[in-house]
């Protein structure tokens, strides 16, 4: 009887009764969350409408805001977020879902109903602030500034937990450091504070600000150098920088932010370092300098960093090591205690590269990896023949058996390995690849058997110059149940670019049996059932190749004898 007491002073007993029937039907919907999930999605409110919320953004403003409650024991605040965030999915509370290619969520939209709702329920804490606007409520906690109304001064009565301000790209709009040493005293409380794309060029004052946990400081391209007092913010969890085009190093105390969980400094092109004790930041989950083109190795410690979810890329032997104390940076060894890494890594391996001394295994144990890309580097100037050991280095990057998508490039091995085992066949030893690119591997003669992967989507084969067969070796006898006759069954993109020594698909013409048919079927008889797109280039020794009945889109250029 208190429930429905309860239901019926909240306002939503009058349903069917007249005005806003929709909204107020939704507002049932959000009744019935749990208070942290409620927390979670009012916070939404302070987005405009129509606005894409990326997935790890939004996680990481809820976990700073504390509105995050693990539902388990064991369950990490990132775990408990992606499940706060997966539970709004389910309950339509987002839509315009978007996926990246290995079906993981990136980014949802709210329905403008839904963002009513959100208004509604966090109207007393949500503020947003437009060139119109000329004061907020006492109550608001929670502020979000339209493009170019930031540049405008602006105090707060009220305790704000949040600031958020959506940058101009308009000169006469850019931030100064006047304006924000004017406000930051109204400031002191903020937990989240996002100035992305704003202009500013330097934040002397950040040091006042010590709840502060997430700071966002992305694409503000003039931003050179961070205050060496960002040091003694011991709450911060997340920092972003991603796009700081001119930032050219970190605080030398750097890891003295050690409740530090998310660093993200891709497309920062003039990092030309890291400071020492970065492997100090164990709390670290997210780790981000991708496209970071002047960092040439891995910090020393990284190791260490065995929380660590997110880390896009891995960089070894790009530089030559004069000395002893160059022996501290990073090795490729160091992966294999990395075992909670998620998503995709690039591992870029230069010419300097030499033996770690490890005994190889690097990836295989980290099973949550969907892709990887193991790139070699190095320039047509390089005197590169006897530097690597191609194949050794490659043996010990063995992938685990649940990856999703391969990358190979820059290899002068003439053969992958086999990572231990008998059989070359892909099938067996990573059945769920969807991705395969071989690329720029200029001596490979021979590859894995791939035409009985069945999630295999996408093939792309480039500058494999020694490659004359796709499949060398073949076998009559199936083995443990394998149906010799299945071919690429999901294949549907296949590229073959620059192969100037591909002749054919098989080596020989067999015969293969045929369970359906009781019989024996030639290979040369197997054909493409999902194919749909098919793009051959300079492969001029092809003569041969399977049926393919369902092109949409083709493209052949300098093709056998044509």
């Amino acid at each position: 009887m208190n429930k429905w007491h309860t239901f019926e002073h909240s306002g939503f007993a009058g349903i069917g009764n007249g005005d806003n029937d929709i909204l107020t039907i939704l507002k049932l919907s959000y009744h019935n969350l749990t208070p942290s999930l409620k927390n979670c999605f009012s916070y939404c409110a302070l987005f405009p409408k129509d606005y894409r919320l990326k997935r790890k953004e939004l996680i990481s403003l809820w976990i700073a805001q504390g509105y995050i409650v693990s539902l388990d024991r064991d369950q990490s605040i990132e775990d408990a977020a992606e499940e706060h965030f997966l539970i709004l999915v389910r309950r339509c509370f987002f839509h315009d879902v978007e996926k990246d290619k290995y079906g993981d969520i990136e980014c949802v939209k709210m329905h403008d109903l839904m963002h009513d709702v959100a208004r509604e329920v966090g109207k007393e804490e949500i503020g947003v602030v437009s060139s119109n606007t000329t004061e907020l409520g006492d109550k608001i906690r929670h502020v979000y500034f339209a493009r170019g109304a930031f540049s405008q001064s602006y105090s707060f009565k009220s305790k704000i937990r949040s600031l958020i301000s959506e940058g101009s790209m308009s000169y006469d709009r850019m931030v100064s450091v006047d304006q924000v040493d004017a406000q930051i005293d109204s400031w002191i409380g903020l937990r989240v504070l996002c100035l992305q794309s704003t202009g500013i060029k330097r934040f002397d004052s950040i040091c006042k600000l010590m709840h502060l946990r997430h700071l966002d400081l992305s694409v503000n391209h003039e931003l050179k150098a961070l205050p060496d007092s960002i040091t003694r913010l011991h709450n911060l969890q997340t920092l972003d920088l991603h796009r700081c085009t001119k930032l050219r190093e970190l605080p030398k105390d750097f890891s003295k932010l050690v409740n530090l969980r998310y660093l993200d400094l891709s497309q920062c092109d003039e990092l030309s370092g890291l400071p020492s004790g970065m492997g100090q930041l164990t709390s670290l989950r997210h780790f981000d300098f991708s496209d970071c083109y002047k960092l040439t190795s891995m910090p020393s410690g990284i190791g260490k960093l065995t929380y660590l979810r997110v880390l896009p890329l891995f960089v070894v032997g790009m530089e030559k090591r004069v000395s002893t104390e160059e022996q501290c940076m990073g090795e490729l060894k160091d992966l294999k205690a990395l075992t909670n890494l998620k998503g995709g890594i690039e591992i870029k391996i230069g010419i300097f590269y030499k033996n770690d001394g490890g005994g190889g295994g690097y990836l295989k144990g980290l099973k949550y990896l969907t892709q990887v890309e193991i790139r070699f580097v190095y320039s047509a100037e390089d005197e590169i023949d006897g530097c690597l050991e191609w194949k050794d280095v490659l043996e010990k990057l063995e992938p685990p058996s649940n990856l999703k998508g391969f990358i190979l490039s820059g290899y002068k091995g003439m053969t992958i390995p086999r990572w231990g085992r008998v059989e070359d066949n892909w099938a067996l030893s990573l059945p769920h690849l969807v991705k395969i690119d071989l690329l720029g591997c200029v001596n490979l003669e021979q590859i894995p058997s791939l035409s009985k992967l069945r999630n295999l989507k996408s093939l792309i084969l480039e500058y494999l110059h020694k490659l004359e067969y796709m499949e060398n070796t073949s076998s009559n006898n199936a083995k443990d149940g394998e149906d010799l006759t299945v071919f690429f069954p999901s294949l549907e993109t296949l590229t073959l670019w620059n192969l100037s020594s591909l002749k054919g698909w098989w080596r020989e013409e067999e015969l293969v049996e045929d369970d359906d048919d009781d019989g024996r079927i030639l290979r040369s008889s197997f054909r493409f059932p999902r194919l749909s797109k098919l793009m051959i280039y300079n492969c001029p020794k092809l003569t041969s190749f399977p049926s393919c009945g369902s092109i949409e889109d083709l493209g052949l250029d300098e093709v056998g004898s044509n």
